[in-house]
């Protein structure tokens, strides 16, 4: 089975509501209203987990921390990014792939986003697949911002270079 999670009613850099249709009739499964708050540092922490992650685990525990921070990162996108009623259809119909065509989406890793407590990168039977929609234009969550690569310095709107395969993509501008 295969579903479509599109952004519709974009009103800005933090305000939008999910629809999630099934990928064959395209008819509407669920839907979820977004208003992100700019100042809630789970927004920032969510563009750069990598960076947030390394910046506030505890270099005595580093594992132990990352792993919670991650965790509740996860709780919140469930909760606040992705949705509640979105989760709950995602993983009902697994095994199956979610093609997310926000654009703006394409640089959030929507996988950790929990659902009963658990992440859908966790399942093993839910794969989101990141391609342009040409819905849902809304830009960065932080305004006037790219990313760039700290090994290339490449400019690029992706979570990893495709010239050389880092992982070390940074807001930059």
């Amino acid at each position: 089975m295969s579903l479509i999670l599109q952004a519709v009613d974009v009103r800005g850099l933090l305000r939008w509501r999910w629809l999630l249709t099934d990928g064959d009739t395209g008819n509407p499964l669920a839907d979820h209203e977004v208003a992100l708050d700019a100042d809630a540092p789970q927004v920032r922490a969510f563009e750069d987990v990598y960076g947030y992650v390394r910046t506030y685990a505890a270099p005595d525990r580093r594992a132990q921390d990352e792993a919670r921070l991650v965790n509740d990162l996860g709780a919140w996108a469930g909760r606040v990014l992705l949705g509640e009623r979105v989760g709950a259809v995602i993983v009902a119909a697994a095994p199956v792939t979610v093609r997310v065509t926000a654009d703006f989406a394409m640089r959030w890793p929507l996988e950790l986003a929990h659902v009963d407590g658990r992440p859908l990168a966790a399942r093993g039977d839910v794969a989101l697949v990141y391609g342009a929609g040409g819905q849902g234009r809304a830009g960065s969550l932080r305004s006037g911002t790219r990313y760039g690569c700290l090994r290339c310095s490449r400019s690029r709107p992706r979570r990893a270079c495709w010239r050389c395969g880092g992982r070390g993509m940074r807001w930059v501008g």
